[in-house]
């Protein structure tokens, strides 16, 4: 095909090396399949989700552990209802790690994303939709299969399901926020690989921050707060506990430990805009499902609860249609006051973009350099900005 994508160049350090060379329409094909992947995965995520909480809650442990669960209720009577309120949010939380890898390899290794920018963007929203939907499945406690055709079957009743099955979950969730302040955010100041590191008496490697599982799990304690801040009110002091220590490490590791990667540019914000406004908008067909409950349908009350909805759609209309694309741009008159300043150029050179394996001083010092047959005219010296010599002596150029 002669049609050409142009598309911003992201930085060098953002891309993968190992997927450029996989052509344009291949890299399409292998993202549409890998949607189709996380569409089926979502449908079918019910049964880990739903196996590993039975697995681990009070009835699951009766048919695998009686004895176990026997001693702990003559003996520790309190550890025993300790384990009992916290096992299965542990265990989801455990599952829920694993859960970012997974995506990153099938964003990296099947899809050929080529930017990292890009795979952070793309397993954030992904992480986001399948722990959002974890959410659901405890509400409901039923698969999503089952919970999108009852919504789908009866849409006017959506917002009554909601109020009916969302209050009875809340203990739950505010379990879930107090483990994640107890489990979470010290675990962040532990750094578990830096310890293993320090007993090997081996360098650590540097510290990065894993933008698309941190800022995901900050924005799913954002929706619960969100969801059950009417409801059941006795979570935002938990909610509040948990972004007061939030900020005061995330800001500590920003100062102290983290080292940067690569540089998103702002891109994440996007995502992560909307998948707040989805988590809203299910916090408030919620509270409307509530009116519902206790106003009736066809009360004043309920009809007015539904005009929170309408305005969260419309700001996120308004935000994305008018403020996003500004955003993305840099003003003109910006734009002329940066060039008639002057731009520091001395750190782009003429291999700024060129693949670090292919530079001979990236290679392997037992390896020779890599040498362009001389009747070869796709570099040349003027390109390069420098020559090359192999071991016969033949010039050409820096690959």
């Amino acid at each position: 095909s002669d049609d050409w994508v142009v598309l911003p160049a992201p930085e060098p350090r953002a891309i993968i090396w190992e997927n450029v060379g996989t052509p344009y329409p291949q890299v399409q094909t292998r993202k549409r399949l890998g949607q189709i992947i996380c569409f089926f995965g979502v449908l079918v995520w019910s049964v880990p989700v739903t196996g590993i909480q039975w697995f681990f809650s009070e009835a699951g442990l009766k048919s695998w552990a009686p004895g176990f669960l026997r001693f702990l209720r003559r003996h520790a009577n309190p550890l025993y209802h300790i384990i009992m309120g916290y096992m299965p949010v542990l265990a989801l939380l455990s599952l829920l790690i694993l859960l970012p890898y997974i995506l990153r390899i099938l964003a990296v290794s099947f899809e050929t994303r080529k930017s990292k920018t890009d795979v952070a963007q793309n397993v954030l929203m992904r992480n986001f939709f399948f722990q959002f939907f974890s959410l659901w499945l405890t509400v409901f406690s039923s698969s999503l299969l089952d919970s999108f055709k009852q919504i789908m079957h009866t849409p006017a009743c959506s917002a009554f399901i909601l109020g009916i099955s969302i209050p009875k979950v809340s203990l739950y969730f505010t379990q879930f926020v107090i483990a994640r302040i107890g489990i979470s955010l010290p675990l962040l100041l532990i750094r578990i690989p830096a310890i293993l590191s320090l007993l090997a008496r081996t360098k650590p490697e540097p510290a990065y921050c894993i933008m698309e599982t941190e800022i995901t799990n900050i924005a799913i304690v954002f929706v619960i707060g969100s969801m059950y801040c009417v409801i059941a009110p006795v979570i935002m002091p938990a909610c509040l506990i948990y972004f007061g220590l939030a900020f005061g490490i995330y800001k500590w590791l920003f100062t102290h430990v983290y080292e940067t990667e690569f540089d998103c540019a702002g891109e994440m914000w996007y995502s992560v805009f909307n998948g707040l406004i989805i988590g809203m908008m299910f916090g408030m067909l919620s509270v409307c499902g509530i009116a519902s409950i206790y106003a009736g349908a066809s009360s004043s009350q309920f009809h007015t609860m539904w005009g929170a909805p309408l305005i969260i759609i419309l700001f996120a209309i308004d935000c994305n249609k008018r403020l996003a694309p500004m955003s993305r741009v840099l003003p003109y008159q910006d734009a002329v006051e940066i060039d008639s300043a002057g731009v520091d150029t001395s750190s782009f050179t003429d291999d700024f973009y060129i693949d670090p394996i292919r530079k001979g001083d990236a290679l392997p010092e037992s390896k020779p350099s890599l040498a362009i047959p001389s009747d070869t005219d796709d570099f040349s010296d003027e390109e390069t900005g420098e020559d090359a010599t192999d071991e016969s002596g033949t010039d050409s150029g820096k690959a």
